[in-house]
């Protein structure tokens, strides 16, 4: 009861202040529950370090996993979300060997072969890159087993349009 800390560890830099393991096939290494407002678990980093980190290292696990009622929310972000490595954000850029006509192949890893990624394009305007004016919009492919970037007028797609993509999976 009052205020402080429950389990506390430090570390002389090196090491970890606090580790959990969980033994046999399920079970938690460490729980953070609190009855009220608060929070069960708190990552801080200050610096250019990362406040709470989850990694899966084999099979189809998940790093972190987020879970709320149908009412609540779960997870909240408050900044911008930063991707690197295998990232589901990429940069996709209309070059002579990915355009046919009106439009763009994607070949990626994150989408080649899923029809049910869900897809958000953005088109990049930049002073360098070709200009379309046109609304665009995707489809899946199921012959190549690709998406595809199209112009909704029909015209050709130019060389050196660039477009952000983002790619959700949804997963069991």
């Amino acid at each position: 009861p009052g205020t402080g800390y429950g389990v506390r560890g430090v570390s002389d830099g090196s090491g970890v202040g606090v580790a959990g393991e969980a033994q046999g096939n399920f079970g938690a290494g460490v729980l953070g529950r609190v009855p009220g407002t608060g929070w069960g678990v708190r990552g801080i980093s200050s610096n250019s370090g990362i406040g709470v980190e989850g990694e899966s290292q084999a099979g189809p696990g998940a790093g972190v996993s987020a879970k709320a009622s149908l009412a609540g929310t779960a997870l909240l972000i408050d900044g911008s979300i930063g991707v690197r490595g295998n990232a589901p954000a990429f940069l996709h850029t209309a070059t002579p060997t990915n355009v046919d006509a009106s439009r763009t192949i994607i070949d990626n890893p994150m989408t080649n072969g899923d029809p049910n990624a869900m897809l958000v394009v953005t088109y990049v305007i930049s002073a360098t890159d070709p200009l379309i004016t046109a609304p665009i919009g995707v489809y899946y492919d199921s012959g190549s087993g690709r998406w595809l970037i199209f112009r909704a007028d029909g015209n050709n797609m130019p060389f050196g349009a660039k477009f952000n993509v983002l790619v959700i999976k949804k997963v069991p």
